[in-house]
């Protein structure tokens, strides 16, 4: 609630307490123990209760600030090479409704380190900038990421002024540092960078970028909370004289999750948290925090890639609810390749329709005066802050840094996130969970931008880029991106693979038998764990007399699943076993628990239930199979 104004609505009904809420609750429940079952324990780093009442705001919460949701830029990414190609890029966006655009021309070194790559747009000289902006109408806005450059490239940023095109960058050599392992950089040098960048304070042209943290698989709480030590870092190192400037000219980049409310609630914590970092630097009268906000890239796939268009529906709703300044939608296909135009236009439609037709830009902060999202929000805040104080603790986000624990904590939180997805916790429709195994999946990955080849003269970088330049890249001290879908789809090309070669796909037979309940169940499930690696799935049912049959007559498969109930397995196991040694790779679709070693004396290679590592089996399943096929065996 941002407001402490009561209105008196629906005074003709009693109130109602939460005490009395709790015991509805127990009794529906049937239970006295509602509150473990029913609170989430989310892996983000807190846990939520089923509902909250007025009763649990102790203090009036506080007013969230600056959050106006219908002003939200829509952007777009723009992937074009040249500068001629971007431009029309850049024009046919525009036309299509956006009022922002995200430019990369990164400058990274080549493999012998004496030439540079420059990858995405290429802008190098003041006659590429011209061709970019030439007809480019000044409502658009145009977001460069030039990476450790910038300082080279700001003198071609402050002759746009010259054609009123409003202009931002995302410059921020903490995270560079941290991409690439880089940690050996002084505070002195950054320092000179960043304080020779105040001169443009009207801009924002200092990022604390907490999406790369994000997409590497950082909580929502380390995300908030590493941003806010970035911020800190750079106001810490800058002299009193210079510490407003950097203050107005810095802007937070945050990527979205899945978790619709909790993500909603990490946008409205960091504007709590905003004016309260400054005053700690006796910042007071700074401008407006500004937040560019992106879908994530975490749980995007290549498999069933339309399904990536829905989770980037709710994760912009939730930036959006939020209070996102600035909005990208990634296209739902840019996982391989540049997008195709429809998947392109489809991810500025996002925004319109959220606009347009589902009204978020009528009013501002829409979720103000929820409990729940108001409680959330002070959850989040609380806990981002805990978690920023850390690392402050620890000699602030450099410190952290070098000494590993920023990486080896996000580090942690993605293999929670990997097991979560393995195992079943987490769902990827199309991907660990009902998946098409006829789908074909392209071994193309993220290879969106052209590289040219560049040259610059002895001393064209400050010293800090010139350093970052001259560093072997991608130690292992660099924290790397997370993807929770690539190991399910490294399988799947795997099959592709092996069916190419063979001229065959592998074939699964599941064998329901008895109890049709737990049979048919069973066979859903098995369907879907080898359906994840494109195995094709026949199911057999009926009688052990069925089961002889197909014993005689189709054989042909590579692997069989005998299906049943716990109760029925001692009873079949034995005879399935004896039919079909030597034929295939025979397998219990279900736990075995104590019983695994009779189940395994009886001939059962492997077992698949509910909670497995999937990719850890389907892997050691394909190597079995392959290699088998491969030595040329039965």
């Amino acid at each position: 609630m941002s407001t402490n104004q009561k209105e008196k609505l629906f005074s003709e009904f009693s109130p109602v307490t939460k005490t009395e809420w709790e015991e509805l609750i127990q009794r529906e429940l049937d239970s006295t123990e509602f509150r473990d079952k029913l609170i989430w324990h989310t892996r983000e780093g807190f846990s939520i209760s089923p509902f909250f009442t007025v009763e649990d705001f102790t203090d009036p919460p506080p007013v969230i600030p600056s959050i106006y949701t219908r002003n939200w830029k829509c952007c777009e990414l723009i992937v074009e090479g040249s500068p001629e190609q971007a431009n029309q890029a850049i024009k046919q966006a525009s036309e299509g409704g956006v009022e922002a655009c995200l430019l990369q021309s990164r400058i990274t070194t080549g493999s012998d380190q004496s030439k540079f790559i420059i990858s995405g747009v290429s802008i190098l000289t003041q006659a590429d900038m011209d061709k970019l902006t030439d007809g480019i109408a000044p409502a658009m806005e145009l977001i460069f990421d030039f990476g450790m450059a910038l300082p080279l490239k700001i003198e071609l940023l402050r002759k746009l002024e010259e054609k009123a095109i409003q202009y931002t960058a995302v410059y921020d050599p903490l995270t560079e540092a941290a991409k690439t392992g880089y940690i050996s950089i002084d505070e002195s040098d950054i320092k000179n960078t960043i304080e020779r960048l105040t001169e443009y304070r009207s801009k924002n042209l200092l990022c604390a970028d907490g999406a790369f943290y994000h997409n590497a698989g950082a909580t929502i709480i380390q995300e908030a909370g590493i941003t806010l030590a970035i911020a800190s870092e750079y106001l810490a190192i800058a002299d009193n004289r210079t510490k407003q400037n950097i203050a107005d000219m810095m802007f937070i980049r945050f990527a979205t999750g899945p978790l619709f409310f909790p993500e909603i609630a990490k946008y409205r914590a960091i504007r709590l948290l905003w004016p309260k970092l400054l005053q700690a630097f006796g910042i007071e009268n700074s401008k407006p925090l500004r937040i560019f906000a992106e879908t994530g890239k975490t749980n995007k796939t290549n498999l069933d890639s339309y399904n990536n268009l829905l989770r980037s529906v709710t994760e912009a709703t939730s930036a959006a609810t939020g209070g996102a300044d600035i909005l990208m939608v990634h296209p739902f296909q840019n996982n391989t390749g540049a997008p195709e135009n429809f998947s392109q236009r489809i991810s500025r439609n996002v925004q319109h329709i959220l606009r347009e037709e589902a009204h978020f830009n009528k009013t501002d902060d829409p979720s103000s005066g929820s409990y729940y999202i108001e409680m959330l929000t002070d959850t989040v805040a609380r806990e981002s802050w805990e978690y920023f104080r850390k690392i402050e603790c620890k000699g602030g986000f450099l410190k952290s840094l070098k000494s590993g624990f920023i990486r080896d904590d996000i580090s942690d939180a993605r293999e929670k996130k990997e097991r979560d997805y393995a195992e079943g916790h987490r769902i990827m429709i199309g991907t660990n969970r009902f998946p098409n195994p006829g789908e074909k999946i392209s071994a193309k990955v993220n290879n969106t931008y052209s590289e040219i080849g560049i040259s610059f003269p002895e001393g064209g970088f400050d010293s800090l880029a010139a350093k970052f330049y001259s560093h072997d890249k991608h130690s292992a001290l660099a924290i790397k991106d997370f993807r929770a879908a690539k190991p399910f789809e490294q399988i799947r090309l795997r099959t592709d693979k092996w069916a190419g070669q063979s001229n065959r796909i592998p074939l699964v037979r599941l064998m329901t038998i008895g109890n049709a309940k737990w049979s048919e169940a069973r066979a859903t499930f098995s369907q879907n764990v080898f359906g994840c690696a494109g195995f094709e799935v026949i199911t057999t049912g009926g009688d052990l007399a069925a089961l002889d049959t197909t014993n005689r007559n189709n054989s042909d498969a590579d692997i069989f699943v005998l299906c049943s109930s716990d109760e029925e397995y001692e009873r079949y196991s034995e005879q399935f076993c004896r039919l079909l040694s030597g034929k295939g790779i025979l397998i219990l679709a279900g736990k075995p628990s104590e019983k695994e070693d009779l189940f395994r004396k009886m001939g059962i290679n492997e077992f698949i239930f509910s909670g497995m590592n999937l990719p850890h089996f389907l892997q050691n399943i394909q190597d079995s199979l392959f290699e088998k096929r491969r030595d040329g065996q039965a």
